[in-house]
């Protein structure tokens, strides 16, 4: 405990109290009380700086959230006030700045040194379509970390952020104080900061495991891979194509497995490959995304699936997958692979790709089928009949999962 400065009052020695009590004690009580004492003082003096009521309210909640953030980082040589203000009017400062615009007269005739007219290159304050879409991903991104929090703190976030309600009409539309509203925001924002920098933390850790096995990816494919999670978290609560235990082995159960395909082979550039039942996309998402100049094609028999593929697919901007709604016997198109992950037996998917393969040949593995499957395959192989090659995972991945699992390839007819 660090000694308080011989000149702090008593109601400063009673703030370093409540500080102490927040820290080691992880006091809601202590955090309760400070921003209750100092709370109205931050507020008008930030109005005083901004003139803007709500901004004043935003930035009140900002300069306690980082505040209690770095409580620890406080020392009693001075008081507790003290320190808060400077943090409050540091933060409206940084505002100010960013809000701050140069501005000209429009009507005003401006000439150039030689005489003539100066043409002004004006921007549009309208977003181009790219950045549209960017900010719609985010907003989609938001909406999903939001969903994290408890409904009390989630209907507050959704009110005030989503909706652009005001403090008065978040307390009318919840019939609760609004000193409580602001209370309960303060915290919601909070916990929204600890989920969105444990999300980008746990992401990180994640896609290790592929970087793992593919060191030399380029930082846009590593930056694909990790947006990801964030998409199929998102598709999954709206449409079920990955199963709930499942979502959170995402990059291990789905997109490494996926990738052990670009273990056996590498496409060369042109390439035409199929991927049958593709399901939410795999495993043509993540091949698409390692290698960007094969051309996927993605196909299901189940339409909302598709849907997925195609908005994830968007999202991470592929332009190398065309996804389909279609059964695979309706697929007429010739390919140099056909890939899949466990749609059916064997003997079934064998009669699904008949004739789907071209007769060229431009790699050194055979045209054909790169199936993913798992188990005891022996007499499933018997009973299609077919004459293929076991490529078991474990010779690529050293993670328990693969002990058990293969990559089947046959030469398919290509007629």
């Amino acid at each position: 405990m660090v000694v308080p400065g011989p000149n702090l009052s008593a109601k400063a020695l009673y703030d370093y109290k409540l500080v102490l009590d927040a820290i080691d004690n992880k006091s809601e009580k202590a955090y309760a009380e400070l921003l209750e004492r100092y709370r109205d003082s931050i507020f008008y003096m930030l109005l005083k700086m901004v003139g803007s009521k709500d901004d004043a309210d935003d930035l009140t909640i900002e300069a306690f959230g980082k505040a209690f953030k770095k409580l620890d980082q406080y020392t009693p040589n001075y008081a507790f006030s003290t320190w808060l203000f400077k943090i409050a009017s540091n933060n409206c400062i940084d505002f100010i700045r960013k809000r701050k615009k140069n501005t000209f007269s429009m009507n005003r005739t401006i000439e150039n040194n030689e005489g003539g007219d100066l043409e002004l290159d004006i921007p549009s304050d309208e977003l181009d379509p790219e950045e549209v879409f960017m900010k719609l991903q985010k907003i989609e991104m938001m909406h999903n970390v939001v969903n994290q929090l408890k409904p009390r703190y989630k209907d507050l976030v959704e009110l005030r952020y989503f909706k652009e309600f005001s403090y008065e009409e978040i307390a009318v539309e919840l019939k609760i104080p609004i000193g409580t509203v602001k209370a309960q925001l303060f915290r919601a924002r909070e916990f929204l900061f600890q989920i969105m920098e444990n999300t980008k933390k746990n992401i990180w850790q994640l896609v290790e495991i592929i970087l793992k096995y593919f060191p030399n990816l380029s930082t846009e494919q590593v930056d694909k891979f990790r947006k990801l999670q964030g998409l199929y978290d998102y598709w999954n609560n709206q449409i079920n194509v990955i199963s709930r235990k499942d979502i959170d082995e995402l990059y291990e159960r789905h997109v490494l497995h996926s990738l052990a395909i670009g273990q056996l082979i590498k496409f060369k550039p042109g390439s035409d490959i199929l991927d049958i039942g593709t399901g939410g996309g795999f495993p043509g998402i993540p091949l698409a995304i390692l290698f960007p100049e094969v051309n996927f094609y993605l196909v299901d028999s189940i339409g909302k699936k598709i849907k997925v593929v195609k908005e994830i697919s968007d999202a991470l901007g592929l332009k190398n997958i065309h996804a389909e709604h279609a059964r695979a016997e309706k697929i007429n198109k010739k390919f140099d692979f056909i890939v899949s992950r466990a749609v059916t037996n064997l003997s079934s998917f064998k009669n699904w790709i008949k004739g789907k393969t071209k007769k060229e040949q431009n790699h050194e593995l055979s045209n054909g089928v790169l199936y993913l499957k798992g188990g005891d395959l022996q007499q499933e192989i018997k009973d299609a009949r077919l004459n293929c090659k076991l490529h078991p995972l474990s010779n690529f991945y050293s993670e328990d999962f693969f002990e058990t699992k293969f990559i089947v390839h046959w030469k398919n007819k290509s007629n």
